[in-house]
């Protein structure tokens, strides 16, 4: 469990929650990558490696100039954020946003 420091270098603020949440919606990935870059730096790029088990380098190409993570990696990351993902279906199937 995260200790109180911990919890506040790392709760998202709510720009970069409604960031996340519309680059989910309309499916890019890069914009969620970008979001995630100042939380990254700022609780540390050898300490995020730790958490999520990808390497610091790997962690380095995907905040790099051409995101474009896995599907278990954005998870990976977003979990070490606080953030979890819920699934809504849309009233018309094949609907896009």
């Amino acid at each position: 469990m995260k200790d109180i420091a911990d919890a506040a270098k790392t709760s998202l603020p709510p720009e970069h929650l409604e960031e996340i949440a519309k680059a989910l919606r309309f499916r890019q990935a890069d914009q969620v990558v970008s979001a995630l870059w100042p939380l990254a730096r700022q609780y540390g790029m050898s300490k995020l490696a730790r958490d999520t088990g990808i390497s610091r380098t790997q962690l380095y190409r995907i905040f790099g100039d051409s995101p474009n993570p896995e599907f278990n990696t954005m998870l990976q990351l977003l979990n070490v954020f606080g953030v979890r993902l819920s699934v809504s279906v849309n009233q018309g199937l094949g609907e896009t946003p």
